[in-house]
């Protein structure tokens, strides 16, 4: 959830022991822990990133900060769809828009 969504959560007391309890603080990812966090989320030992997404420049994406992680969320489903197998590849990856423009395109459709 985001911080400036805390204080409404306050106002209900039931709401703010449940948000505080089960809190997760989400850090900016490096890309072997957000390939790590990628590749767990699918199906256990099923899914695998296109091994040039290292080489590309897609490990510096802007997806591993908090702010954009709803972002990267679509992305990920937009590649979900296009995978070859159990593979994400990167060339569907750039055609989605990458993170930041895979949700853009998506409206525009």
């Amino acid at each position: 959830m985001r911080a400036d969504f805390y204080q409404r959560c306050a106002a209900n007391p039931e709401l703010a022991s449940q948000v505080a309890t089960h809190q997760y603080l989400v850090s900016p990812l490096s890309y072997e822990s957000l390939r790590e966090v990628i590749e767990a989320t699918g199906p256990p030992g099923r899914l695998e990133l296109d091994p040039r997404a290292r080489r590309s420049g897609a490990a510096r994406t802007p997806g591993s900060s908090p702010e954009t992680l709803p972002l990267l969320e679509h992305a990920l489903w937009e590649l979900w769809q296009r995978r070859q197998g159990r593979r994400l590849i990167l060339q569907a990856y750039q055609q989605t828009g990458r993170v930041t423009g895979a949700l853009a395109k998506r409206a525009d459709r």
